[in-house]
């Protein structure tokens, strides 16, 4: 398991993982993967306290966890295949992510400008094709 401190913390508290199957990692650390690069960027309380995206270097995927998500399980795997994308995103956002607003600024300062950006990959929801697209007013 790859994950923060934090969640190397609640994964042996909670699910008794050993800690010799963890690798603990924080901001900018990469791990190779023989001809692909994982980058951590920890965002914590994104809407938990573990929280950290993952930069897939060669392909510039940001997987983000719950950011950039909705609560819709349905339409294409990609958003221009699901109707009324950003309205169950900007939904989604002020359901679960409003109330960490300020982390999500800071989370959003931390990959704006440093990271290029193809694609948005967050777990609950089709995967963003056009990032720039996606303005929620974040």
């Amino acid at each position: 398991m790859v994950a923060t401190k934090k969640g190397a913390d609640i994964a042996r508290a909670y699910y008794d993982v050993p800690e010799d199957r963890v690798m603990v990692v924080k901001d900018g650390d990469e791990v190779s993967l023989g001809g692909r690069t994982l980058r951590f960027i920890e965002a914590p309380w994104l809407h938990w306290p573990e929280t950290m995206f993952t930069y897939l270097v060669e392909d510039r995927i940001l997987f983000t966890c719950d950011f950039f998500g909705t609560h819709l399980a349905r339409g294409g795997f990609y958003d221009d295949g699901v109707p009324d994308i950003l309205t169950h995103a900007q939904r989604y956002f002020g359901e679960i992510m409003m109330p960490f607003s300020a982390m999500a600024r800071k989370a959003l300062q931390k990959i704006g400008g440093e990271l290029e950006i193809e694609m948005i990959a967050p777990e609950p929801r089709a995967r963003i094709q056009e990032p720039e697209k996606d303005n929620r007013g974040v």
